[in-house]
């Protein structure tokens, strides 16, 4: 089975292939353990009118915070991988994605 982890958009999908699975490779995140399942899985956007549900398709075992202000270092860095496709992506949209697929890897639902 493919490892697979289905989000909201596509500046999610650009996030996590180009730096969030880059900084989750190296087996630790804020000196913590992480689950390599998570950083080589398949990233698929899911579209409003599919059945698919966000999330990963494997239980995660290790916690990391993607929004975390200790890598806030790296989010100018993130926001110009998503200025393809989105020009206007600002830091407040990059809190707001970062935060969505924390909540989106473990299976968390907004309020």
């Amino acid at each position: 089975m493919t490892n697979k982890l289905y989000v909201r958009n596509r500046a999610q999908k650009v996030l996590f292939e180009k730096e969030i699975s880059g900084q989750l490779s190296d087996g630790n995140w804020e000196n913590e353990k992480t689950d390599q399942r998570l950083w080589n899985c398949e990233v698929i956007v899911v579209n409003e009118n599919e059945e698919q549900e966000l999330g990963t398709n494997f239980a995660v075992r290790y916690y990391a915070d993607f929004a975390t202000e200790d890598l806030d270092f790296l989010w100018d860095r993130m926001i110009e991988y998503v200025r393809p496709i989105d020009p206007d992506y600002d830091r407040d949209q990059l809190i707001i994605d970062l935060n969505d697929l924390t909540n989106i890897v473990y299976g968390w639902e907004e309020d």
